[in-house]
């Protein structure tokens, strides 16, 4: 009996050690171990804790208890200098501390090893120790792994038989503890065989009726094996009942009791284990009571702060912690403990007994008692003095350095700045810089190449030196030259990790050679007879390059006054209170500099001036404008060029120097124009009408057969003569005669469009080629017999000129040049014997068709005023969820006999009369009006309407659209004005004036580039257009459903990434199908419309839509 008690006595101790072995692993913020190094050389563990598996992410049946299995993780290079390292301690018996990778199923990860070795009495050394992931090497210790006990476990033999005890299952740990091989061998038996005589009748007579009565019933019993050896075991029995209460079979889990006398031989070992582990372990461990008492504290923990333990025990742990670290205790880290539990790697400093304070992490565990009671608080701690002393003296070196410093992943994604390198690229703050700066190779750099070379050097060196390359300041746009020096750092798996590198301007020198260089691109473009406008905006665009800051403009003197030649970037308030403007009127350097030979400054755009340029400067935030003459070699003024900035100060010499050298470019650029005009004007024009002359004239029409053939539209040749031409020589004379043949010029100039080209053949003949993008070549012939119908008065005579002209059509009556004259000469000729003066198509059906086209706008003028025309709405999608961000309004005629009639049927018509500009304000009305609704109902939608070429080149276009939308109180942000890139590009600058001022007086108008890509809008202009939205057309959307247009998707790339750049919003017209929306979506096109998401609806359908 005694010998029991004594047994439950070591068990209970045993169980206790256990317990606090597994709390005090649990608070350590790391793997604990122990390993043994025997004699004959071998390693394996003793000891380690579940929180290497935790440390790794090891799944729970990785070995890593086998020293084999653990070794086998570190990657074989660095293997040799673990083993070296661990002798060495082993050695001097020294402790180790070594930082080594670790292969683990996340990847490669840094522990570091810090153990003391000990040598014992049989030559053995055993080392004890713990694993710390370290793979932050720049930051402080940030978490602390718990560590859980060792769970040792014996195979329980475990039995079900029936009420009368024979076998009716065993697992197989209990045919392992009973020596059988197959439980199938048992089944039937009496389980009471397997268990000695005395006890078997025992257990006869207390287990069934015990069991029946309480359900279950414990018993220590002998065990007989099938080899005849005796086991102690402990016996629990189940009664298991059916729903009647009857008793049906019993259960039962037998434990092999053996393991006791060698629990008992380990408990005295364990003890030993632990006293070692809580006093060696290079860690700082405490233990406080209730109060916050220390009542246990390791050997470590005394070691790093001085202290002996008499010192410490019994003591508040507060008074070991600085007065700061003590507030924080007070009112951070003692409040959540009391109301988690645990605390976590809280960052605080302990005052040692001499010495500067140290920094730890600090973790603890709560131990309750079965009611929830604190019983003591396990306190485990961190010295991370070091590591906090490296990182304040690298952000000392981060915060002040004067280069920019940045680190950058391979993928091309800026992850930190310095201040230094922040105000490089103009921004405010890193977290604004890391935000903007999603692609390095594209956004920084002018040459995305350049980022690919310094990868490629890098992956080979692992540093680059002095890498110089042209890059952008993100935040204006300006370019400036740097060099870089950069390193790789990689991980353990020898992959690059990311960048860390220095930037630093290169300043005047290089935008000097830069400017040069530049310099020269542009000489060049004026020797090989560049457009003037393409050399005046290059010469602009070198000087806003090279000087940051500075917005340059040239201003050409033509008849008296001053018009804008290129101004990219230059406010539209200054370009308004310039143009056309005689420069008496606005003062300032650009006015003086017209009549100066030399540079004009205004440091002081005084708020007392209130010139209209001065005001607009000011508002524009321009505190200083500078101007140089343009003159020719004769010394008369050309222009101006000008440059504004900011700051009077910033108008140095490095900045004012180069306006003298481009504005003698400029000149140079101009006159060379005026030059090759001159003679291009000889060869291919007319001396006495100045129209193109017959042998320019083949060559422009072949042209414009290109262009038709490209742009699949028919093109027109009207040849006319003046029927009574010939009288009017022979009796006035030639000198009459080539008056009037003048006269005639200017009248046909006047009658015809800017895309049209009259033509003089000779003598009394003329040709005017009219493509027919969209108009009716009707439309011209009318104007032109119209406007030769009043008299001319030559010599004080009253004469006529009346024309007979012939029409032939590309491609339906020729395809050359000569074909089409000769049919538009048959043409001619059928109209002098209709009569004369009048005009005749080669083909008769043309006729017909004319007559159609005026009954249809007959009816369109009933249509408006019977209010027929309306608008449908197809909607604007965003594709990953299909819901609604917005409408276009689309023309629909409720036709009285043909019912809803789309724009094809009569929108042509419509253009080619006077009736456009009436539809135009009906429509902008319609839809200002209906968004104003929608917005009234709260749906946040951007409708968008077409706007004609004819509406965006109206004077006073903006007031009265402006007037419009105040009329209907609509908010200018829910709207949107489509424009194609032909109707801007045919007037580009002032296309661009005029959507300037429209956003300036509807402030939020959004304004959309329509069936973009299939135009040919010059890219370099795209970023001056005030503009929102990009709409892809709806050709390269089909060419890409086709699947066989490799050309479609790449254009469609190009555009979408041309809109991410300019930070437009991406509209794909035209999507018919659920292939092509999966593509442009995966593309990078987030907005879509078409049949595929919905048809063009009337409003109330389409409201039926919108959520309420």
């Amino acid at each position: 009996m005694r010998e029991l008690t004594h047994q439950g006595d070591d068990a209970d101790r045993l169980a206790d050690a256990q317990t606090r072995l597994d709390q005090i692993a649990r608070a350590l913020p790391g793997a604990l171990y122990q390993f043994r190094h025997d004699t004959d050389g071998t390693y394996h563990f003793t000891y380690i804790s579940e929180g290497l598996w935790r440390l790794g992410g090891f799944p729970g049946d990785t070995a890593l208890h086998e020293f084999e299995t653990f070794i086998a993780c570190v990657p074989a290079s660095e293997r040799g200098e673990l083993i070296a390292a661990v002798q060495r301690s082993e050695q001097s018996l020294e402790p180790l501390q070594h930082e080594f990778p670790l292969n683990t199923p996340g990847g490669t990860m840094w522990v570091e090893a810090r153990s003391v070795p000990t040598r014992l009495s049989d030559g053995t050394v055993v080392c004890n120790g713990v694993l710390f992931d370290v793979t932050q090497r720049h930051q402080a210790q940030a978490m602390a792994e718990r560590l859980n006990a060792i769970v040792e476990t014996t195979p329980d033999l475990v039995v079900i038989t029936d009420v009368d005890g024979h076998i009716q299952y065993m697992n197989q740990g209990g045919c392992r503890l009973l020596g059988l091989d197959d439980a199938a061998a048992v089944v039937g038996q009496h389980f009471l065989a397997f268990v000695s005589p005395a006890d078997a009748r025992r257990a006869r007579r207390e287990i069934a009726p015990m069991a029946a009565r309480s359900g279950t019933y414990s018993l220590e019993i002998s065990l007989r094996t099938y080899q005849g050896d005796a086991i102690p075991a402990s016996q629990t029995t189940i009664c298991h009942r059916d729903e009647r209460g009857k008793a049906t079979h019993f259960s039962a889990i037998v434990r092999d009791l053996s393991e006791r006398v060698a629990a008992e031989r380990e408990l005295a070992e364990r003890e030993r284990r632990f006293r070692q582990l809580y006093n060696r372990t290079p860690v700082m461990l405490h233990e406080c009571d209730r109060a916050g008492r220390i009542t246990a504290v390791s050997d470590h923990w005394l070691e790093q702060l001085g202290y002996a333990r008499t010192e410490v025990l019994g003591r508040e742990s507060g008074a070991f912690f600085t007065e700061s670290s003590r507030h924080l205790l007070r009112t951070q880290v003692r409040p959540q403990f009391w109301h988690h539990g645990w605390v976590r790697n809280a960052a605080l400093q302990m005052v040692r007994r001499t010495g500067p304070p140290i920094d730890v992490l600090l973790s603890a565990d709560a131990d309750e008692d079965d009611t929830g009671q604190l019983v003591r608080c396990r306190v485990v701690m961190i010295d991370v003095t070091a590591q906090r002393r490296a990182e304040a003296s690298y952000r000392e070196i981060f915060e002040n350095a004067t280069d920019g410093i940045y680190r950058s992943t391979p993928e091309g994604r800026l992850v930190r700045a310095n201040p230094a390198l922040v105000r490089l690229q103009g921004f405010a703050s890193e977290a604004a810089l890391l935000e903007a700066v999603t692609d390095i190779a594209r956004q920084w750099y002018v040459d995305p190449g350049d980022r690919e070379r310094m990868q490629a050097l890098l992956a080979r060196d692992d540093h680059v030196e002095d890498f110089e390359a042209d890059i952008n300041r993100i935040a204006t746009g300006e370019r400036i030259h740097t060099t870089e020096n950069v390193r790789a750092v990689r991980d353990g798996t020898g992959a690059i990790a990311y960048y860390d590198g220095t930037v630093r301007d290169i300043p005047a020198s290089h935008r000097a050679r830069q400017l040069a260089a530049r310099r020269g691109e542009i000489l060049e473009m004026i020797a090989r007879d560049a457009p003037l406008t393409g050399t005046l905006y290059e010469i602009v665009g070198a000087l806003e390059q090279t000087h940051a800051r500075l917005t340059a403009a040239i201003f050409r003197l033509l008849e008296g006054r001053l018009y804008t030649a290129a101004a990219p970037a230059l406010a539209n308030g200054c370009i308004r209170a310039i143009d056309g403007m005689a420069p008496s009127s606005i003062a300032s350097a650009i006015a003086s500099a017209v009549g100066s030979d030399s540079v004009v400054i205004d440091t002081d755009l005084a708020a007392d001036d209130a010139s209209a340029f001065a005001v607009a400067a000011r508002a524009a935030g321009y505190g200083a404008v500078v101007a140089t003459p343009v003159r020719d070699q004769q010394g008369a003024a050309l222009g101006v060029l000008a440059a504004f900035v900011q700051y009077a100060d910033e108008l140095d010499r490095e900045r004012v120097e180069p306006l003298t050298e481009m504005a003698q470019i400029t000149s140079i650029a101009i006159e060379q124009s005026h030059l090759a005009q001159a003679l291009l004007d000889r060869a291919q024009y007319d001396s006495l009408t100045g129209l193109p002359n017959r042998a320019s004239l083949p060559e422009r029409t072949q042209q414009a057969l290109a262009d038709a053939e490209r742009g699949a539209y028919r093109l027109a040749v009207v040849l006319l003569d003046l029927d009574e031409f010939k009288l009017v020589n022979d009796t006035l004379g030639h000198s009459a005669g080539d008056w009037l043949l003048e006269q005639v010029a200017e009248r046909l100039r006047r009658c015809v469009r800017p895309s049209d080209t009259v033509a003089r053949l000779g003598g009394d003949e003329f040709v005017i080629l009219v493509p027919l993008r969209g108009g009716h070549i009707a439309d011209v012939a009318e104007r032109v017999m119209a406007h030769l119908q009043s008299s001319f008065y030559v010599a004080g005579r009253e004469v006529s000129a009346l024309p007979s002209a012939g029409i032939a059509l590309y491609p339906d009556d020729g395809a050359t040049s000569e074909a089409l004259l000769q049919a538009a000469d048959t043409a001619m000729y059928a109209a002098k014997d209709a009569g004369k003066n009048r005009f005749r198509f080669f083909a008769a059906d043309m006729n017909a068709e004319m007559s159609a086209r005026l009954r249809i706008e007959g009816e369109l003028r009933n249509a408006l005023e019977a209010d027929e025309l309306d608008l449908h709405y197809q909607p604007r999608v965003r594709m990953a969820t299909g819901a609604t961000l917005g409408a276009e309004g689309l023309l629909r005629w409720h036709h009285p006999a043909h019912g809803l009639l789309a724009p094809a049927a009569f929108l042509a018509t419509a253009e080619r009369g006077p009736l456009m500009p009436v539809i135009d304000r009906r429509v902008l009305e319609k839809v200002a009006r209906q968004a104003s609704e929608w917005q009234r109902d709260g749906h946040d939608l951007v409708v968008s309407a077409n706007l004609s070429a004819n509406e965006l080149h109206t004077d006073g276009f903006g007031e009265e659209l402006a007037r419009v939308l105040a009329g209907v109180g609509v908010d200018p942000s829910g709207l949107e004005l489509e424009i194609t890139e032909s109707v801007l590009m045919r007037d580009f600058e002032r296309a661009t004036r005029q959507l300037r001022d429209l956003k300036e007086r509807a402030p939020g108008l959004r304004v959309a580039i329509d069936d973009f890509g299939s135009g040919y809008s010059s890219l370099s202009y795209l970023r001056h257009l005030p503009i929102d939205t990009l709409k892809i057309d709806r050709s390269f959307v089909a060419d890409l459903a086709e699947g066989a247009d490799d050309t479609a998707e790449a254009i469609i790339k190009t555009v979408i990434e041309l809109g991410r750049n300019l930070d437009l919003t991406l509209v794909a017209e035209g999507v018919e199908r659920a292939d092509q929306a999966r593509r442009l979506h995966a593309l990078g096109c987030h907005q879509a419309q078409g049949f595929f998401y919905a048809h063009a609806l009337p409003v109330s359908a389409f409201g039926d839509t919108l959520p309420e």
